[in-house]
């Protein structure tokens, strides 16, 4: 049944996902075309300095999830719907703050921009109507997170990705019809409410004993400070980026890191799709299975990780810049060392995800805290200080360095720990085996992407598509091979899933 969620709730999320994904190549290419960089650097900048105001949040919604996992699996449905009452006020009372503290730091947004062209009042407005438009689920997700536990989000992913999909197409429609930012933003504010209630309409419907006006249970406040080290972290990773070049080099070096970054993103939110379809499953299996059982399970899941990893790093390394020459064109393109920096961040944030799921479900926050908070100093530091030696590359430098130096392995070593009560160091040779089969596998498929290359000219997006099924194709069956040939685990892991489709 574990499996056959999984699988439920990842083809119902991705599929509208990789439709979403789309549409946002789309939007990302039209927003630059007819607003231009400094609007477009303007949105991103907006994106990443609400994830730093959200911080206030903590990740109360990670630890409600953690701590229903066994409730729900117990059937203990008063407890569940006291800490859902609990957290709902909570949540609430954030969503009130951000507000609050989004209009403040409105007036200090320009600060942050090298070469602003807007006046003060445009970007107070148009920040605080992006900041309300993704603080409408503060008030109102808190039930969603019950039927997330019980691992049963197909149920709701359709509602959720066809009001994303709305929203998006919106906005696209906006950006073509000439309006201006303000314009854009506002629809999605509306969007955003009626999905919520739709969808919390879904979950009172699956489950008839929850109870909207429950006892208050605050046991999630005591995860908050562990957490809070964790969301400082995961910005510090994933969002100060865009906030240096911001302020050092401009709007032009935005938009260029914007436009890889976007597709680091996408491969990233694609293997969370599948990181959130099995993570719930994994949750519930840790607390009913054997713990032999647990261990061949998550050593197949590691193993698959291994495999995307190496898939998309390869996949990426041939295809990438001709995408970014078609899609929004050649002068964003980077060169070949910057291009391998952002394809190390594909790698480190596709294979981290097997650690992530058993540090999540097990609630490990305390006990990777300090590690994660150097891997964050390291990251900022390094990334102030290389950004004015090297400008983009030193910036992607500073949180490459600071990956290797931290989660890359001691995430995997606390897990291990905690979850099997053993780590053997040999596991670190596996990213050096994966760095293998990749360098390998540039040089044998290289000649047959240049053999294509002269056979095809990449001029416009369908002969992009034309070349990438071409090369993808020897990318998949390379990657394929030496799977099946250097890992036990991947022979065990195609055999499940294929005895899944025989009984099916």
């Amino acid at each position: 049944m574990r499996t056959k969620n999984a699988i439920l709730n990842f083809v119902t999320s991705y599929l509208f996902y990789f439709i979403t994904a789309i549409l946002g190549f789309v939007k990302i290419s039209l927003f630059i075309k007819y607003l231009g960089e400094s609007v477009y650097s303007l949105n991103q900048l907006y994106l990443n300095v609400f994830q730093y105001i959200s911080l206030l949040e903590a990740g109360i919604g990670a630890a409600l999830t953690y701590r229903l996992y066994k409730l729900i699996a117990d059937h203990n449905y008063e407890s569940v719907n006291r800490l859902c009452a609990g957290t709902k006020s909570i949540l609430s009372k954030i969503g009130i703050l951000i507000v609050g503290v989004g209009f403040i730091v409105s007036f200090v947004i320009p600060v942050f921009i090298k070469d602003n062209i807007f006046s003060m009042i445009y970007i107070n407005v148009t920040f605080m109507l992006y900041i309300i438009k993704n603080c409408v689920d503060y008030f109102m997700f808190t039930p969603r997170f019950v039927i997330q536990a019980d691992q049963k989000m197909y149920k709701i992913n359709v509602f959720m990705y066809l009001f994303r999909v709305m929203e998006v197409g919106t906005e696209i429609i906006f950006i073509i019809l000439g309006y201006d930012y303000i314009l854009i933003l506002i629809p999605g504010i509306f969007i955003r409410i009626v999905s919520n209630l739709m969808i919390n309409k879904k979950v009172y419907k699956e489950y008839p004993w929850f109870n909207k006006k429950a006892e208050k249970d605050l046991a999630v406040k005591n995860d908050i400070s562990n957490l809070f080290v964790h969301r400082i972290v995961g910005l510090i990773f994933n969002n100060i980026d865009i906030v240096i070049i911001s302020s050092f080099l401009g709007s032009f070096y935005v938009t260029v890191y914007s436009v890889y970054n976007y597709i680091v993103k996408y491969t990233t939110d694609t293997i969370s799709q599948i990181f959130n379809a099995i993570k719930d499953g994994i949750g519930n299996a840790i607390n009913v299975e054997s713990k032999e059982n647990i261990v061949s399970i998550l050593n197949q899941i590691f193993t698959m990780f291994d495999f995307f990893s190496v898939l998309f790093v390869l996949g990426f390394y041939f295809v990438l810049d001709e995408f970014v020459v078609v899609w929004v064109g050649k002068q964003y393109v980077v060169d070949n060392i910057t291009l391998i920096l952002f394809l190390f961040l594909i790698y480190f944030n596709t294979n981290i995800k097997s650690s992530e799921i058993i540090k999540n479900v097990l609630g490990l926050f305390k006990e990777t805290k300090k590690m994660a908070m150097l891997g964050a100093i390291i990251n900022l530091v390094l990334s102030l200080i290389l950004v004015k030696i090297i400008g983009l590359k030193g910036v992607l430098l500073g949180t490459v360095i600071a990956s290797c130096g931290t989660d890359l392995w001691y995430l995997p070593y606390i897990t291990n720990k905690k979850l099997f009560g053993y780590y053997n160091p040999i596991k670190l040779l596996i990213h050096i085996k994966n760095f293998m089969f990749i360098c390998i596998g540039i040089v044998v498929i290289t000649p047959i992407s240049k053999w294509i290359l002269n056979v095809i000219s990449i001029t416009n997006l369908g002969m992009w598509i034309l070349y990438s099924i071409c090369i993808g194709s020897a990318v998949v069956i390379y990657s394929f091979i030496v799977f099946y040939i250097g890992y036990k685990d991947f022979k065990v892991s195609l055999k499940r899933l294929k005895n899944i489709k025989v009984r099916k």
